[in-house]
């Protein structure tokens, strides 16, 4: 009986030494495991600022892209507008003064 129970006691204390064996390689696999996951983490949030300033400068080097192609296309729209009011202005103005002369009897 003597044996059995030291055979008893050795099999407790290596459950007890397994266990918490055991449980020092889970708590630094959980620790391990929270440090990859931060890094892992750190790392894609690095990638995410990094992507959205890249698309950022994209959208405002086309925004002003679109900005400046629309800036020039009203003031080529406007300055055509210009020349055919000036255009028309002038067929009046020489219209007005053909009236004038040959009302006078001066035909150039």
């Amino acid at each position: 009986a003597r044996w059995e129970a030291k055979i008893t006691e050795a099999k407790v204390a290596y459950d007890r030494e397994w266990q918490a064996t055991v449980a020092r390689a889970e708590s630094k696999t959980e620790e391990a495991w929270v440090g990859r996951v931060a890094a892992d983490r750190a790392g894609l949030e690095t990638e995410w600022e990094t992507r959205a300033a890249a698309e950022r400068m994209e959208l405002e080097a086309k925004w002003e892209t679109m900005v400046a192609d629309a800036v020039a296309e009203a003031g080529a729209k406007w300055q055509a507008q210009l020349a055919e009011e000036r255009a028309k202005d002038e067929v009046a103005l020489k219209a007005k003064l053909e009236a004038s002369r040959t009302e006078e009897g001066q035909v150039w």
